[in-house]
């Protein structure tokens, strides 16, 4: 299989969908014959975690300055590719991969008539996450504009990929179409080692991390704060709240401070953090998709208590006793009393990850799709 992926990601930089994207790029790369990788690029955002050896790379930079980005935005032009017609010869590739339906704008239908096979990865169903997280100078222009490609990318796909059951039946729903959907869920994106965990008696110590630059977060921290930490400290009066990860605003740095819990403003490493950690909690309470930072407390063995919104695609894990939910100030404060109460051990909560989420389970799952919906 000869392979042209094109992602939106900066793939030197941060977040769960910089993570994804990776993933995707390497399971593809594992599967194909040669992949050919189209993405953006900016100095200082050099691609990382990518397995290049196997990847012919075609950087895109981008000189639009945020205005002219703007008005492209107003005009439809969502993205910064446009391919010469080298790229629309079938005898060079078997299958085209758009990483997000945003890439796939102006681009699907040509790559259809060439006779390629199209394959979109829907990261989210991108009008609810917009919703959760976008800029309010451009939100209208973005609902407008995402409706129309990421209705054509449904409905143009020969397979349309997503990380949750949710997000397919959002898609089918608001864009119908009689394309083929599968579920591939999240996984490592390269093979590794387990990571150290601190075994021994659990203890009070709850964690949380992520980017807490982006609004999302940053609103849902906050309100968990103001909402949640009291009725924490009521159910667990030695719990010890840490927050960590990267551009916390002055508003949240006043808000933890006023409260008693560490910060931990952009930290170099997260490992011992979490490793220190005995349960971690997602207070996310809005966007689509996966929320991957889920997989920082399962991957060190540590339970998870979160938002309904952020269970998402971690229904197993759920089921399994390993990951608890809540919606109201009840449902947390019993939330709580099941993490304190859980006898399963770090070690145990770590082998439960890695039987899931490890590389190669992404690379036999991602195999069996491809070859079920005739794309390999």
């Amino acid at each position: 299989m000869k392979t042209l992926f094109i992602t939106y990601s900066y793939l030197g930089g941060h977040g769960g969908g910089v993570y994804a994207s990776r993933t995707h790029i390497n399971l593809f790369a594992a599967l194909s014959e040669k992949l050919t990788l189209v993405y953006p690029y900016k100095q200082g955002e050099e691609p990382r975690g990518i397995n290049e050896a196997k990847i012919e790379m075609i950087p895109v930079s981008d000189p639009r300055s945020n205005a002219r980005k703007f008005s492209d935005l107003l005009r439809g032009k969502v993205h910064r590719y446009h391919l010469s017609n080298d790229f629309f010869d079938k005898g060079k590739y078997d299958v085209v991969v758009f990483d997000s339906s945003v890439v796939s704008s102006g681009l699907i239908k040509k790559f259809k008539k060439a006779g390629m096979k199209t394959v979109t990865i829907h990261h989210n169903y991108q009008i609810e996450y917009l919703l959760g997280d976008g800029s309010w100078l451009t939100l209208l222009p973005d609902l407008f504009w995402t409706r129309i490609y990421e209705r054509q990318a449904v409905r143009n796909s020969d397979l349309n990929i997503t990380l949750t059951q949710q997000d397919v039946e959002l898609l089918q729903h608001h864009y119908g179409g009689e394309a083929p959907f599968a579920v591939l869920g999240v996984f490592e994106y390269q093979q590794s080692t387990p990571a150290a965990i601190t075994p021994g008696v659990r203890g009070h110590r709850y964690v949380m991390t992520g980017g807490l630059g982006f609004k999302q977060t940053e609103d849902s921290v906050i309100r968990w704060i103001k909402e949640y930490y009291p009725e924490l400290k009521k159910t667990d009066s030695s719990a010890w709240v840490t927050i960590a990860g990267s551009s916390p605003s002055e508003r949240l740095r006043g808000l933890v401070e006023e409260a008693g819990i560490e910060l931990i403003a952009s930290p170099t490493d997260m490992a011992p953090i979490l490793r220190n950690a005995d349960y971690y909690l997602c207070p996310v309470d809005r966007g689509g998709g996966l929320k991957l930072r889920n997989l920082d407390g399962l991957k060190y063995g540590l339970p998870v208590l979160a938002h309904k919104v952020s269970i998402r695609g971690y229904e197993k894990m759920q089921e399994q006793g390993v990951i608890f939910s809540y919606e109201t100030k009840e449902e947390f404060a019993a939330g709580v009393v099941q993490l304190n109460s859980l006898t399963l051990g770090k070690s145990e909560i770590q082998r439960m990850y890695l039987q899931q989420y490890q590389f190669d389970r992404g690379v036999k799952r991602m195999k069996d799709i491809l070859t079920r919906n005739g794309i390999m």
